[in-house]
């Protein structure tokens, strides 16, 4: 059966950080995505650019994370991690298709979407891409 509609988590970071970008704080979000990155998780991904969902395109950082665990358990890891890098947790919501959590830090803030079991399956089965990963979106604020 084809895929009719986009679901709504995948809506929330879908809009995404595409446009390549020469910012000279890239270093810095780099390293504030980094430290979001669960020990459970692999990195498959990274992609560096203008996130052009926000007014005035700011530079961003997408990670793209597998582990071989249920959505909940990936959920709480990134939590936890975040937590312990100094970050503060705005929000977390279950939709539909996975779990979307908001995090702040200082002058930044990341969005994550962690999969749904169904989706993030393919990441645990075989080899890992971004269309199974979990995704962390780091922003300046």
């Amino acid at each position: 059966m084809p895929r009719v509609a986009v679901t709504a988590l995948t809506s929330l970071v879908l809009a995404a950080c595409g446009t390549p970008s020469e910012d000279p704080g890239l270093g810095a979000l780099r390293e504030e995505a980094d430290a979001l990155v669960p020990a459970s998780s692999e990195v498959v991904e990274t992609v560096e650019g203008a996130c052009v969902q926000f007014v005035a395109n700011p530079a961003c950082v997408r990670i793209f994370v597998a582990a071989d665990l249920p959505e909940d358990r990936r959920a709480d890891a990134l939590e936890e991690t975040a937590r312990a890098a100094g970050w503060e947790v705005v929000s977390r919501r279950r939709l539909a298709d996975g779990t979307a959590i908001e995090l702040r830090r200082d002058d930044y803030r990341a969005y994550a979407a962690v999969w749904g079991d169904k989706r993030a399956a393919p990441c645990r089965e075989g080899e890992p891409d971004r269309d199974c990963a979990d995704e962390i979106q780091v922003v300046e604020d």
